[in-house]
């Protein structure tokens, strides 16, 4: 279970006291930027996390509870979908990092919707689409203004 825990808060950052949500997704912006990984093995990696996050989802909310805010795969995960297709600049993930963590903090509908899933996979979808919906504001953007 140790190394499940360590891997489901990417590595203790969900133990961070204040928002390790957005720490973590911070973390994993910087990554993305310093890597410029092609849009396959990104799409590879997120499909990665996405089931196993489901996984151990499953096994920490049987441990501690529903929703466990020390998991924060499912922001990895996530922050992965929200950079897909998008020119690799600075100003491009810092904005689809702030659109990303707009969605999930806010969970508009139907995002909020999807936590009711279950086994796990509630915890990893609405973060999902939240990545999605922030990826689909910077792409309607980019085509509107010709970025």
């Amino acid at each position: 279970m140790k190394l499940e825990k360590l891997f489901g808060t990417f590595f203790g950052i969900g133990y961070f006291p204040i928002a390790p949500a957005t720490l973590a997704s911070l973390v994993v912006i910087v990554l993305l930027y310093l890597l410029q990984l092609n849009n396959f093995l990104l799409l590879v990696i997120s499909a990665g996390l996405f089931f196993s996050g489901a996984r151990l989802a499953n096994t920490l909310e049987r441990e501690i509870g529903s929703d466990p805010k020390i998991f924060v795969l499912d922001e990895v995960s996530a922050m992965i979908v929200a950079v897909l297709f998008l020119p690799r600049t600075i100003t491009f993930y810092l904005l689809a990092f702030a659109f990303f963590r707009i969605f999930d903090i806010l969970k508009p509908y139907p995002i909020s919707s999807l936590e009711r899933v279950k086994n796990g996979y509630g915890v990893m979808l609405d973060d999902l689409l939240s990545g999605v919906c922030a990826n689909l504001v910077l792409q309607i953007g980019r085509f509107i203004f010709r970025l």
